[in-house]
């Protein structure tokens, strides 16, 4: 409902809606791009003339690299900052103080252990921990539909891509 709304009236959308305005998956709303450029420049023309700063008005978030999308990227030149977010370590699942990358970097790698299991729980706890109640067979096939959504759908809809038919000699 909130995309159509978007999709169908960005200017309206933006409007209408409160600030700080989150909007999550910006890549699947393209015609909110040039409309959203308006009113931050608008906004900052009218903080200029009240000796106003105005900061942190919108929040865009998604899964795709929303600078490699040119039309975001185009728009918003200038007028966004860009947080990437990583998985979460081992220290951080664990809620441990990590030294590992200070100790690889002055390559002192005295009393590390490897304990694969340990790693494995870490990994899948940092990643995906909703699938780990499932068995392995749904997990693998999770995984695979997620991957081919990633290779294959998001690419071929955000770049407009005619040929991703043939992405598929690649998985």
């Amino acid at each position: 409902m909130e995309r159509s709304a978007a999709t169908r009236n960005p200017e309206a959308y933006i409007k209408d809606s409160s600030v700080p305005l989150v909007i999550d998956e910006i890549q699947l709303v393209r015609e909110i791009f040039r409309p959203l450029k308006k009113i931050i420049d608008d906004k900052r023309y009218a903080a200029l003339e009240n000796n106003d700063k105005v900061y942190g008005c919108y929040l865009l978030t998604g899964s795709a690299n929303l600078l490699a999308i040119p039309e975001l990227a185009d728009a918003m030149v200038g007028r966004m900052g860009t947080l990437t977010l990583l998985p979460f370590s081992a220290s951080e699942v664990y809620e441990t103080k990590s030294t590992f990358l200070d100790r690889c970097f002055s390559k002192d790698f005295s009393g590390i252990s490897v304990d694969k299991k340990t790693l494995t729980d870490a990994m899948q706890k940092a990643s995906f921990p909703e699938l780990l109640s499932l068995p392995i067979e749904a997990r693998d096939k999770r995984f695979t539909d997620y991957v081919k959504k990633i290779t294959l759908e998001d690419p071929r809809h955000l770049y407009n891509l005619e040929k991703s038919v043939y992405m598929h000699i690649l998985l």
